[in-house]
């Protein structure tokens, strides 16, 4: 069982914690054989080791240097101010760093509790990394997913292709919600359902290790993308 309490510290014991991190962190995508489209997005879980690594805090850097944060400010800033922003506002992000460290080995749990995170509108997996990180530390195994419909910001895959944000839903009206509206985001609540289950199949066949689901890692080789998965083998609670 893993309990969510907050601990109380000195602030000495504070500073000298902040010093070592309890996370591993790594970007995956998957594939399935019944499935049309992959499953992708980032899993953060508890490291077996303390360390003191950081990681980016935005996925895949070297494909999109500065693409993430510009798509963010053109599509999730406050519409009366996009005129006004100049485009590398948020381009900060691209220097800012993560507490987990790549590719760690796993905690050797008995068992880790799993949490898929679906993003909101307009965002993307970063955008909930502290509660993500939070319960990583705390024994979880969080999926931080990305969705196919095109309402994040910039889904965006190993290889360097991306899903952009589709501009023409929100088009259609949303204050109030026209008709159309609401149908384009059923449509693509459909779709985001499907994502889910996707990462679910794809979570069933890591736990069973049964190779249905192809994963591969951001920056990990075979084997040590391997080692990863035999680390989680058996030990996602349902």
């Amino acid at each position: 069982k893993y309990r969510f309490e907050p601990q109380k510290h000195s602030e000495d014991e504070d500073h000298k914690a902040c010093a070592i991190c309890l996370d591993g962190v790594v970007d995956f995508e998957a594939t399935l054989p019944s499935a049309t489209q992959p499953a992708f997005g980032r899993i953060l879980y508890p490291a077996a080791t303390p360390h003191t690594d950081v990681s980016c805090y935005i996925a895949l850097q070297r494909h999109y240097t500065a693409s993430l944060s510009r798509a963010f400010t053109a599509i999730a800033s406050p519409p009366f101010l996009r005129p006004y922003l100049p485009v590398w506002i948020m381009d900060h992000w691209n220097a800012v760093t993560i507490p987990a460290k790549h590719g760690a080995p796993p905690a050797r749990l008995a068992s880790l509790p799993v949490v898929v995170f679906s993003h909101g509108l307009t965002a993307s997996r970063e955008t909930s990394q502290s509660l993500a990180l939070s319960l990583a530390a705390n024994g979880a195994l969080v999926v931080l997913i990305e969705h196919t419909d095109r309402s994040g910001a910039l889904a965006r895959l190993l290889d360097g292709t991306t899903i952009p944000f589709d501009a023409s839903v929100f088009a259609l009206g949303t204050d109030p919600p026209t008709a159309a509206y609401l149908d384009a985001r059923r449509q693509g609540s459909a779709l985001r359902v499907l994502d889910v289950r996707r990462h679910l199949a794809v979570l069933q066949s890591v736990h069973r290790a049964d190779r249905v689901a192809s994963v591969r890692f951001d920056g990990l080789s075979a084997e040590e993308g391997d080692r990863l998965l035999a680390g989680l083998k058996g030990r996602l609670a349902s």
